[in-house]
């Protein structure tokens, strides 16, 4: 497949020159152009007739020739360069390598429109017919994610990427496309086979259009495509589009790990929420880092000797160790010398709470099925610590408190089948309740109980707000249509800053045409002399009277 010749930067700059040409009221030719190009860019002017040509080749500057209407070349040929009119030229593939971004001799795939350089690709990939590697990773990924669940985890992936494409919004930092311009869209349609925005793929996400994670990441790598070949590879918006890109592997791998750990750490459902049991569970292992001593893990993957390992205790930090630092979970603490310090304390209890919840998931497995949610979520998680060896038992508590503030401040409702009954003033009891046991929660079965106090106004303001908004998922779906209307304001206010930029211009450079009465400052009709004017014959008697007849520069004649 022969793609195009020129590169997309050297067609920005022809661009560029052309208008400015237009701008300026001049006949766009090699001469004019070729100044505009070499004042901006170090670029001889053979190279530059060389680019020219390969641009009018690949139909993205028009070359016309036509008869001088006025001036010093009237009557004369002149080649001039004109931008494209109507559509492109169709085409079955994309004009640009999905690798490298740049023009050439490209491979065209067989089940998508992309292509690449032959160059680009290594020795296995470069078969008859040719699959773009994209393909070949959809075609052999075998996805048992439901589709609203794979969408609503890839909603995490998307808001990580806008915060990273921030940059893109500010000022001079390089922009996606220039779509948002309406003078400029020509340059997106001549040069984006198959636009693609991180709106679009936001759009995509709220439709539940994604089945496969190869999918997502095959609409990522388009997005960064586009962005390089619109701005440059050298451009800080390139930079910028390769973090994205790094970020969005990261995430699709971290979901093919464990798509219940990825879940479960953007939405952190309360405090203990490393401790729920993952599908299938992960091995449990002691594991050890230079500096410190063997600490309880979870492993999320092996790759020959190497194990990525994630610690329990916060912040729940990740780590690749060799198999010579792992010891078994059954191993006893006197065997690993543990020093026992406050962080080592709080990671085993995680380690016993999960250990806890690990049994109780194989005595009851439907309680960890591939429909719901990972985790136990009909069981409250309770304030009190797990045992720790050699500790006495806790006292038993009467009462559990059904509002338990997480790490971050938050209050999550643990059960909300609560009866509140007044007790007479006669029936008072002598000693009332702390605050804490004014509430209570059941753990599995809902039942309802009575409280023998009145339930403080507060608790159930709070109940009634967490009822109506039962999970985390409708509070997401919110903040991604409030970023998502900040983002259309945000650029509905650049158009309108660009419109108003372009009108103010407009109105200075014929203010600047025109000539101004030296004594009120109105639009002259009389000319003096060489810098002063007048809009009537009163203001130059005024003016001449006043001071002008002493330094006044026009020739007089006798």
């Amino acid at each position: 497949m022969t793609g195009r010749k020129s590169d997309p930067t050297i067609v920005h700059l022809v661009w560029d020159a052309i208008q400015s040409c237009m701008t300026q009221r001049q006949q766009p030719n090699f001469e004019r152009v070729s100044k505009h190009i070499m004042r901006f860019n170090s670029i001889s002017p053979d190279v530059i007739e060389d680019e020219l040509s390969k641009v009018v080749d690949d139909g993205l500057v028009r070359f016309v020739q036509r008869l001088g209407a006025k001036g010093s070349k009237k009557g004369e040929e002149q080649e001039l360069y004109k931008l494209p009119k109507g559509p492109p030229a169709p085409s079955e593939h994309d004009w640009y390598c999905a690798s490298c971004h740049q023009p050439g001799e490209l491979l065209a795939c067989s089940g998508c429109p992309s292509a690449r350089h032959s160059k680009c690709l290594t020795e296995a990939e470069r078969q008859t017919p040719f699959t773009c590697p994209q393909c070949q990773m959809a075609a052999a990924e075998q996805c048992d994610i439901k589709k609203k669940t794979l969408n609503t985890l890839l909603g995490y992936t998307v808001l990580r990427l806008k915060a990273r494409m921030l940059p893109l919004t500010a000022e001079d930092a390089g922009v996606l496309s220039p779509s948002s311009d309406p003078e400029q869209r020509f340059r997106t349609a001549y040069l984006l086979y198959r636009p693609l925005e991180i709106f679009d793929i936001e759009d995509k996400l709220d439709r539940q259009v994604y089945s496969k994670l190869s999918e997502f990441e095959g609409d990522v790598r388009l997005m960064v495509h586009n962005i390089i070949v619109m701005n440059g590879a050298e451009s800080q918006a390139a930079a910028v589009a390769g973090q994205v890109l790094q970020d969005c592997l990261h995430d699709v791998q971290e979901i093919r790990i464990c798509r219940d750990c990825y879940r479960m750490s953007n939405e952190k459902p309360g405090k203990n929420w490393f401790c729920r049991p993952c599908r299938p569970p992960h091995e449990l292992v002691f594991a050890k880092q230079k500096g410190y001593p063997f600490w309880p893990a979870k492993v999320m993957k092996t790759e020959n000797d190497m194990f990525d390992v994630r610690f329990f205790g916060e912040p729940h930090e990740r780590a690749f160790v060799t198999r010579g630092q792992i010891r078994p979970i059954t191993t006893s603490l006197q065997a690993l010398q543990i020093k026992r310090s406050n962080p080592w304390t709080r990671a085993h209890d995680e380690l016993k709470r999960h250990q806890a919840q690990l049994r109780r998931v194989e005595e009851q497995p439907s309680l960890l099925n591939s429909d719901s949610e990972p985790g136990l979520e009909s069981e409250p998680e309770s304030t009190d610590s797990p045992l720790r060896e050699g500790a006495a038992p806790p006292p038993t508590k009467r009462r559990r408190r059904a509002f338990d503030p997480d790490e971050d401040g938050l209050v999550e409702v643990k059960d909300c089948s609560i009866v509140v009954q007044k007790v007479e003033n006669d029936k008072q009891p002598a000693c009332l309740p702390s605050p804490d046991d004014q509430v209570t929660s059941s753990c599995q079965e809902p039942q309802p109980r009575t409280v023998a106090t009145q339930t403080p106004a507060k608790f159930l303001r709070t109940g009634a707000t967490e009822q109506q908004h039962p999970s985390p998922a409708v509070s997401e779906e919110r903040v991604r249509q409030l970023e998502k209307e900040l983002e259309r304001a945000r650029q509905a206010h650049k158009q309108e800053l660009a419109s108003l930029d372009t009108q103010y211009r407009q109105q200075l450079s014929a203010s600047k045409r025109k000539q101004w009465c030296f004594n009120c400052e109105q639009e002259a009709i009389y000319h003096c002399c060489w810098n002063t004017a007048y809009c009537s014959t009163e203001c130059q008697q005024v003016h001449w009277h006043k001071e002008h007849k002493r330094v006044c520069r026009r020739k007089r004649t006798l």
